[in-house]
């Protein structure tokens, strides 16, 4: 068993924190690894051939809207963790990708917006 604590004083915004907020680097470190795999490409061919928007629940660092967005016309990804939408929107810029957005919200909101 794996036990971590962080020194972390309990303040509201701690409390908002994901994991992915503390973890977010190494996170997007092993997500970026798939990229250009058999995996990352299985997951890009199940998507229809006549698919406009693309929603993607959990986008964590981004990597797959990054992709998707070669192929259709609108992506958004949702996550609940600021620290993987600011590494999200920093692929993006990087990449020059203005068909897709980035958004920090939980599953409960984006399901009432889409």
């Amino acid at each position: 068993m794996f036990l971590l604590t962080l020194p972390l004083p309990v303040t509201p915004a701690v409390k908002k924190m994901t994991a992915f907020d503390v973890f977010g680097e190494e996170f997007d470190f092993w997500a970026r690894m798939v990229r250009g795999t058999r995996h990352h490409e299985e997951w890009l061919s199940i998507l229809p051939a006549s698919s406009d928007r693309v929603l993607d629940v959990g986008c964590g660092s981004g990597f797959l809207c990054l992709s998707l967005a070669d192929r259709v016309n609108n992506v958004v990804g949702v996550d609940i963790s600021q620290k993987m939408i600011q590494l999200a929107k920093k692929y993006k810029a990087e990449q020059r990708k203005n068909n897709v957005h980035f958004v920090r919200k939980s599953l409960l909101l984006v399901l009432g917006n889409y």
